[in-house]
């Protein structure tokens, strides 16, 4: 494929396709099937980038509580309940099982 260069009116493209709120990759997938070029979406983000084109925000970040504030951590250190099953019993052996040892054969 030819080395793609930004003209004009690829760039009126991107800007409709921006608009419409597509990802940097679908636009990326749009252009280089309108112009019969590869465009990758990293090209996109760096157009975007240099000349101060603001992409459409598609990350949705973290959940929020209904006030605005993000939720609670788990403490450090804090350990899950699967976790937790093996460390119950100190006494019950050093298998996962519970079995004091396994025989073997």
């Amino acid at each position: 494929m030819p080395r793609f260069s930004w003209s004009e009116e690829s760039l009126i493209q991107l800007k409709a396709l921006i608009a419409e709120k597509h990802t940097a990759g679908r636009i990326a997938a749009i252009l280089s099937a309108l112009l019969k070029v590869r465009i990758t979406r990293n090209a996109v983000i760096g157009k975007c980038h240099r000349d101060g084109i603001k992409l459409a925000q598609t990350r949705q970040g973290r959940p929020r509580n209904p006030d605005g504030t993000p939720p609670a951590r788990r403490p450090r250190g804090a350990r899950s309940i699967w976790a937790l099953s093996f460390t119950l019993d100190p006494g019950a052996g050093s298998h996962a099982c519970g079995a004091a040892e396994h025989s073997v054969g």
